[in-house]
């Protein structure tokens, strides 16, 4: 028994030992993928010296136990997504490959990555990074992707740069090309829509997100449907984030500033995935040659609101050595030196890192004793690993993504360009703020995400009290009951005044008024009838006869002296005699001493005898010495006023006050 444990024994490491050196003989095949378009930054032509590097630096490192090169072979996509997959599966059918190096287009790499998985052959591309249908790894379980992925900027973007800022509230804006079957920013803003409303640990949904998708069709609707999108916009988000074609994007900023958008209070986010796709890498511009002054000028102030999220370029000395290395080798195959001194493409080195990934994944597949041949063993070690890529450390996450640096840009208002104001690097998920944001205007505060009284004013409104409308009402009630209050205490006092006057005896009635011509025929009657105490003195007239009146008014008229006083009680008057004269003494004597005094002092003639004003005009007769003197003399309290003049204090007992004073 125990000589046939042994013999077993030994027979299986004698199997495993055929097995292993089987594996050390056996040369691995790569199948590349790519297409051969001089204008795409993955044409076959520049990737090639890569991957020659790349092949080149597994056998100095001995990254293989078996030390056999890689043989690799080449097929011509023709950018089409149906060419991909049948080409893949010539490789397939005549075990040409252990492993595929692209497609880099969306559907060609998805066909690819679904036959895969049954034939048991791992792919490692570049591309598919912002569709979010390859983070599903039960339907593209041996998809590696070495570029960036939809959830690494997902998380850039919900996890730094939102927390950063304090938005909680977004607007997403999507470009989708239907017609041509690009929908990139479709899906990767699909994917941050989810995220964003994505319940927390509570079951909370955080953040807000809303969502206008733009479907491009290049006709004379485009500016409508930009005029539309941002109508719809404002009504619910201050913080945009936009993926776009870069010259859509302009044309949309434009009819933004329009729209009276450009004043501080919104902020644009451009996601640019396409920095990559351009020569040089270069970011997007305001400034356009065919556009004129105005146009640019406009567009330059709208894009001061813009921040850009990019893939970060890289800077690194590594990185330069690696581009000459490339070009070097470039130079020898293509006989082409109009490369050399120029930094390569991250697209080229992610078929340079892919190399070395497998190379990695396959070595340590062989040193577990697992099949090299089977993509799902070798896959497993190529996944949640870290190694010298390019630029590098390269990290691979445990789904299968490239952990991938990105950029945050910000237009600079002196120099009109942009520039880097902060790095998030994915391999320890850190953010570096390099410079401070310039916020449009100089303003010094971050725009809010939602504005203080909500995007309808809603917030700012007082929330209605149930009994807010009687407590109206008894105000209304209670100021009209004071206003009639008021109105009815004036009106009895102005009644009660009325009512107290009229009960004065001392009221002038209209019929005891008469005019001098009156006054002239009262006189004359007066004369003539004197003696008669039952002499009836007409009150106009009328009731004097015909030839009466004209004898006595018109033919024997004659000029007489009347001094006439009046107080609120009674009115007086008196006759001067004929032939005195007013300036002498008989004014002072006769017209005020026996008739003016006399009839002052009379409480039935004044209110109240100790409180008399004497109102006067300038007559000399008032003005004469006597008259003063007799003032002076006189028991009387007088005040005297005199009309339209300005007189010093008398010596005669009173005080002269002009009547503006008064």
């Amino acid at each position: 028994m125990m000589w046939f444990l042994l013999i077993t024994v030994t027979f299986l490491f004698l199997l495993i030992g055929k097995i292993q050196i089987s594996l050390c003989n056996t040369t691995f095949q790569i199948g590349v993928l790519l297409p051969t378009d001089p204008q795409l930054p993955f044409d076959m032509q520049k990737v090639k010296p890569a991957i020659v590097l790349a092949v080149n630096e597994v056998n100095k490192r001995c990254l293989l136990i078996n030390k056999n090169p890689f043989e690799v072979r080449y097929g011509d996509t023709n950018s089409s997504y149906i060419v991909g997959p049948l080409l893949a599966i010539d490789f397939y059918a005549n075990r040409q490959a252990d492993v595929f190096l692209g497609p880099v287009d969306g559907p060609g790499l998805a066909a690819v990555s679904r036959y895969s998985p049954h034939w048991r052959i791992p792919v490692i591309s570049p591309g598919g990074g912002f569709n979010y249908h390859f983070d599903n790894k039960r339907e593209y379980q041996l998809l590696t992707r070495m570029l960036h992925s939809s959830k690494t900027i997902v998380h850039f973007i919900s996890r730094v740069i939102l927390p950063h800022f304090n938005w909680t509230s977004v607007r997403i804006i999507a470009e989708r090309n239907v017609i041509e079957a690009q929908s990139e920013c479709y899906m990767l803003m699909g994917a941050l829509c989810r995220e964003l409303r994505h319940p927390n640990s509570k079951g909370e949904s955080k953040d807000t997100c809303s969502h206008s998708i733009f479907d491009v069709d290049r006709k004379n609707e485009t500016k409508e449907k930009l005029r539309k999108t941002l109508d719809e916009a404002k009504a619910e988000a201050r913080i945009l984030f936009i993926c776009m074609d870069s010259n859509l994007f302009r044309e949309f900023l434009l009819m933004a500033h329009d729209l009276d958008m450009i004043n501080g209070e919104y902020v644009f986010v451009y996601l640019d995935i396409f920095r990559l796709m351009r020569k040089d890498m270069n970011l997007i511009s305001w400034y356009k040659n065919e556009s004129t002054e105005l146009e640019n000028s406009k567009a330059r102030r709208a894009f001061e609101t813009v921040l850009i999220v990019a893939v970060k370029r890289p800077d690194t000395e590594r990185y330069r050595e690696f581009s000459y290395q490339v070009n070097t080798i470039h130079e020898k195959i293509y006989n082409d030196s109009t490369q050399t001194g120029k930094l390569v493409n991250p697209y080229v080195a992610t078929f340079y890192d892919a190399v070395l990934l497998y190379a990695y994944g396959l070595n340590r597949t062989i040193e577990s004793n697992q099949n090299a041949s089977d993509g799902f063993a070798v896959v497993r070690k190529m996944w949640n690993v870290s190694f010298e890529g390019s630029n590098g450390i390269v990290q691979i996450s445990e789904t299968g993504d490239r952990v991938s640096d990105y950029s945050l840009f910000d237009l600079n208002p002196k120099s009109g360009q942009f520039e880097e104001v902060g790095t998030y690097f994915g391999v320890n998920s850190s953010f570096i703020l390099l410079k401070d944001i310039y916020w449009i205007d100089e303003v010094k505060k971050t725009p809010l995400d939602v504005p203080p009284c909500g995007f309808d004013g809603s917030k700012c409104l007082v929330h209605k009290n149930p009994a807010l409308p009687w407590i109206y009402f008894t105000a209304s009630v209670t100021s009209v009951i004071f206003i009639l209050t008021i109105i009815a205490f004036w009106y009895f006092k102005r009644v009660s005044f009325e009512a107290q006057l009229k009960a004065m005896n001392w009221i002038i009635e209209p019929d005891d008024l008469f005019s001098m011509e009156d006054f002239g025929i009262k006189y004359k009657t007066f004369k003539r009838d004197r003696h008669k105490n039952d002499q009836i003195w007409p009150k106009n007239i009328d009731d004097i006869e015909e030839d009466e009146r004209y004898r006595e008014t018109v033919k024997n008229q004659t000029c007489i002296g009347v001094f006439v006083i009046f107080t609120a009680k009674r009115l007086h008057w008196v006759i001067k005699d004929k032939g005195e004269s007013w300036t002498g003494q008989y004014f002072p004597d006769i017209i005020l001493t026996e008739n003016v005094f006399p009839f002052l002092k009379t409480e039935e003639n004044v209110i109240d005898p100790d409180e008399v004003v004497f109102v006067h005009d300038k007559a000399p007769c008032m003005q004469a010495n006597q008259t003063q003197l007799c003032f002076k003399t006189t028991t009387l309290n007088f005040v005297i006023m005199i009309f339209g003049l300005k007189f010093p204090r008398s010596e005669c007992g009173g005080t002269y006050w002009n009547n503006n004073q008064g």
